[in-house]
């Protein structure tokens, strides 16, 4: 499980957010959710209620005996399991398409209502979460948040040049595996080229990005809303953001002068998601 990757049964919160003052107002392009029952179907179940979690030496034996223990004591959630990565390990209940499947809701609210005495709520904290493991994480040889914190370990807010996505924008032509597939074919055409390229497969969104670089804070002055020299240089070489392979056009800005055209999609400096 990675930071950012759990929610509470609220509200979820947007990841990968533009900086403020940059980009174009009005940028479309921004995909919308797909029914988490339209994607049943097609799409692994990655989400669970999470139990419990482990951190220190060990972490794998650890909830490995706490999940089996977990399931003789309390019988509501038999059928536990471990998810682990070389961060920890995670002791999960149920499989679910998404925090907003209806099934998720009702396991979460199932869950921390377990009270054998009447008082005490084992479970009282529990919340969904993806269920990540090792090879989840290695999806892609060039993963974008593993480079960031590769490169920039510990340090905060960390940033990246999106030049590229794909995504079925609710359509349910273009399968998650298609999506992933032809931006990792992009992400390798520009390294190709020699050009630092990272991808990020966001599975919620069923949208894949491809980025350029990763940098700290001094990448954008919000005082001056200035960026950095290495940013305007990307802003040049990649003028115009690919969406699904092609320029897409955006409607002019409100207050815009009547009859003027749509412009291409420019990439745009994000935050990288946690």
């Amino acid at each position: 499980m990675e930071p950012g990757d759990e929610v509470d049964g609220n509200a979820i919160e947007q990841r990968g957010r533009t900086v403020p003052g940059v980009g174009i107002p009005g940028r479309a392009a921004k995909p919308t959710k797909t029914s988490e029952a339209g994607r049943a179907a097609a799409e692994p179940a990655r989400w669970g209620v999470v139990l419990v979690t482990f951190a220190d030496d060990g972490h794998q034996q650890m909830a490995k005996a706490a999940c089996e223990r977990m399931a003789e004591t309390y019988p509501a959630v038999k059928g536990c399991y471990v998810r682990s990565t070389d961060r920890g390990s995670v002791v999960f209940f149920g499989q679910f398409n998404g925090p907003k499947d209806d099934d998720a809701r009702s396991a979460l609210e199932m869950v921390k209502s377990i009270s054998p005495d009447g008082r005490v709520r084992p479970f009282g904290r529990a919340y969904l979460s993806r269920a990540t493991s090792s090879s989840d994480q290695s999806r892609s040889a060039y993963d974008l948040r593993a480079a960031a914190r590769r490169k920039l370990p510990g340090v905060a807010p960390v940033f990246t040049f999106q030049v590229a996505m794909w995504s079925d924008f609710d359509s349910k032509t273009l399968a998650q595996d298609e999506i992933e597939q032809r931006a990792e074919d992009y992400c390798r055409s520009l390294r190709g080229r020699g050009v630092e390229a990272y991808v990020h497969h966001d599975l919620d969104k069923h949208m894949s990005i491809v980025t350029v670089g990763v940098f700290d804070s001094t990448a954008y002055d919000p005082r001056s809303t200035l960026f950095s020299p290495a940013v305007e240089k990307l802003f040049k070489q990649f003028p115009v953001m690919q969406v699904n392979g092609e320029q897409l056009l955006v409607p002019p800005p409100k207050g815009a002068a009547p009859g003027t055209p749509p412009a291409p999609q420019t990439c745009v400096l994000i935050e990288v998601p946690k």
